[in-house]
Formats: C-alpha cells, structure tokens, sequence
C-alpha cells in the first residue's frame, strides 16, 4: 500500500489488491482524476458500509460540482457501479466498471448518455492527472481509421503496448506487447457498424480457445484514448489505453490537456 496526495492536499491511499478474491470495497475508496469520453473531472469516493460508497464529482471549470453514490457488485468484487447525480442533463448518470486489480490504481468502463442512448467509455485513475494528446480528427465525426496509432494499454492494470492500423472499411489488425512477455501478441478486430466509436478486438487465440477479447469505446471528440473491459471467458476486468502517436501518415496537432 502506498499514500498519494490529492490535487486538494489529502492523502489518496493506493490499495493493491492480491488477486481477484481480496478486492474489498474499501479498495474503491480514494480521490480520481475522471475521463469520460475526452471530458474531464475529480471524482472523489469514501466507503461507508457494506459494498456503499458516496462522494462527489468535480469536472473542470464551471462543470460544477455533483453528488456521487457507488455500490461494489458481489459478482465479480471488483465491479462497481458509479452514480452521478443531477448530472450531464440527466436525472442521474451510471458508470460501470472494473478496479484494476493488479495496481488498485483505477477504474475503467462504460457509460450511456440519454442523449443519444449510445455507450461511451470512461477511466479514473488514483495517481497523477494525465496529459493527453491531440491529434488528427479531433472535434470531427469518428471515422474508423482514427483508431489507428500507438496507445499506451492498462489492462486490469497491467501495462501493455499496442500499435494498431485500422482501413475503411472498419478493419483493424495490430500487435501488443505487455510487460514481462518476451514477444508480441497478434491483435485483430472491427469497428462497430452502428456505434461509430466503439470497437471489439481479439489478443492472441480466438475466443473459443482462451484468447482475450477487448470491448472499447474510442473518445469520440479528442480521439485521444479508448476505455471500456477486457475478458476470457467468463471473467471481464476493466482496461483503458491512451494514444502515445498517430498512425504513420497522420501528423500529430499540439498536445493539450484533455
């Protein structure tokens, strides 16, 4: 366990988990720097009783400040659902996710807006707020070849490589490396037909045979991050990864915070 201090001066304790059966809900105790969709806030959540948790949620100036209630699901421990209240014009807003259990470090997963009834992906981190690139397509409509491009992976929070090209026609090939492997994995997927934004990859072997399937949402505005959930089988935990470069004939713009 280690201590980190929060952008308001209060310690923000880092739990790690020692496998999937040790997460406890106070392990989703702790202040977090929030990313939904290219948006960004300070999501703040203190356990109470059982699998309770309230807080608050703070977006960047003038977003205002929010009500937050969490309840940490018994199958699997590490799945929570975040409640905003009175938040993104809507009565309230669920955010659904997975404790990255090798790092206690964040969450990450999905969201639906009312406003267009379509899934979107959010991460929290515990450590420090991040900067995030901006690059080609930024503010324009999703196309599939703005997945394409290098991105630093946090697979249930263990780190990872991917480098991905992507056509047209919503094909994606590529490769991951993650930390402590000694080659890299083949990785295949598409764009979704009817969520222009979201996409399902395969690492290594097809499903039917153990390989890992990822569930991901492209931040459709800043196109600089995709965050939703990874599974074998049965058992889904949360992943995000950001975008370190663009692909290869794409020129990066200006980074900015995002």
């Amino acid at each position: 366990m280690s201590s980190r201090t929060d952008r308001r001066g209060k310690p923000s304790v880092l739990r790690r988990p020692s496998g999937p059966d040790a997460v406890q809900p106070a392990d989703f105790a702790g202040t977090y720097s929030f990313y939904h969709d290219g948006w960004r806030g300070w999501l703040v959540l203190e356990h109470q009783e059982g699998p309770h948790l309230t807080g608050s949620y703070r977006g960047d100036p003038g977003q205002g400040d929010f009500a937050v209630t969490a309840e940490v699901k018994n199958n699997p421990p590490h799945a929570v659902s975040i409640t905003i209240h009175a938040f993104n014009w809507m009565v309230q807003q669920e955010f659904n996710g997975y404790l990255l259990r090798a790092s206690g470090n964040g969450i990450a997963g999905s969201t639906v807006w009312a406003g267009d009834r379509q899934p979107y992906g959010f991460f929290a981190r515990k450590t420090a707020s991040l900067v995030l690139g901006r690059f080609p397509g930024a503010g324009e409509p999703v196309r599939p070849e703005d997945f394409g491009g290098r991105y630093a992976v946090f697979d249930d929070g263990m780190p990872g490589v991917l480098s991905l090209a992507a056509d047209a026609e919503g094909a994606i090939r590529g490769s991951l490396w993650t930390e402590g492997s000694d080659r890299a994995m083949a990785v295949s997927g598409r764009v979704d037909e009817t969520v222009a934004h979201a996409v399902e990859l395969m690492i290594g072997e097809p499903a039917a045979v153990g390989g890992r399937k990822f569930v991901g949402y492209l931040f459709s505005k800043t196109k600089n991050a995709i965050a939703g959930w990874s599974a074998v089988g049965d058992v889904a935990t949360g992943c995000y990864m950001t975008k370190l470069s663009p692909p290869k004939d794409a020129r990066p713009e200006p980074s900015s915070g995002a």
